[in-house]
């Protein structure tokens, strides 16, 4: 089993797509921890109300992981200013312009669904359909390895291909933010990151289970990169 696993775990490292994903994964992440500690360079600063007899800026506080999921937070108010008579008046950081298409934000979410969810079944399409084409999966299974075994390594060797580039662009982009956003990892928010890695494991092995047995039910490998990219497309949609 550990020779299945070494031996496909070569072969992914090996190969062109396995480099395109890392130079992604280390672009794309170093991108977000740039354009993140661009858009709050002081940090979170407790900003005074500045009461008056005129007017009162209420502040909406900083999102200090909005690096991993930005919801839609451009869109909201940065603060509200209260008249003496009542009346809210909400502020924007910039002027948004809603008839312009809108275009994805560049956070760990977005990363780890779009690019990292279509490299996983990139990967995982051909693991057993490939093989069942070339007729090295009988050459395999002639070993004394059960299938289930079989199935098991190359889902370990596919987990340790992604988890590689995806570690690599987040510490990069965990290393730019605390260079600059020291704030940023208190122990509730390194606890709430450490469990967002967690779940961003368990969401690409989901994906990596789902390739393994769609390449194992269906021989032709084609027809299985057309069933995993319209499952990939349900998913992101």
């Amino acid at each position: 089993m550990k020779t299945i696993v070494y031996r496909e775990f070569l072969d992914y490292m090996k190969s062109a797509r396995f480099m395109v994903l890392l130079c992604m994964s280390v672009v794309l992440f170093a991108f977000n921890g740039i354009i993140s500690v661009k858009d709050n360079p002081a940090g979170n600063i407790d900003r005074k109300q500045n009461l008056s007899t005129v007017s009162t800026a209420l502040f909406v506080p900083d999102n200090l992981l909005s690096f991993i999921a930005e919801g839609g937070e451009r869109f909201s108010p940065v603060s509200y200013r209260l008249s003496p008579k009542g009346f809210i008046q909400p502020e924007y950081k910039q002027e948004v312009n809603r008839k312009l298409p809108d275009f994805p934000v560049i956070d760990w979410i977005f990363i780890i669904r779009i690019v990292f969810g279509l490299y996983v079944l990139l990967i995982g399409y051909s693991a057993v359909a490939g093989e069942k084409e070339s007729g090295t999966l009988r050459l395999v299974l002639s070993n004394r390895i059960s299938r289930a075994r079989c199935l098991i390594a190359k889902y370990a060797a596919v987990m340790v291909t992604v988890g590689i580039p995806l570690l690599a662009g987040i510490l990069i982009d965990l290393i730019i933010i605390v260079l600059f956003r020291p704030e940023v990892f208190s122990p509730d928010n390194t606890v709430r990151i450490a469990l967002v890695v967690a779940t961003a494991f368990v969401y690409l092995s989901l994906f990596a289970f789902l390739s393994l047995m769609v390449s194992s039910m269906i021989a032709d490998s084609s027809l299985v990169l057309l069933t995993l990219l319209a499952v990939w497309i349900v998913f992101i949609g």
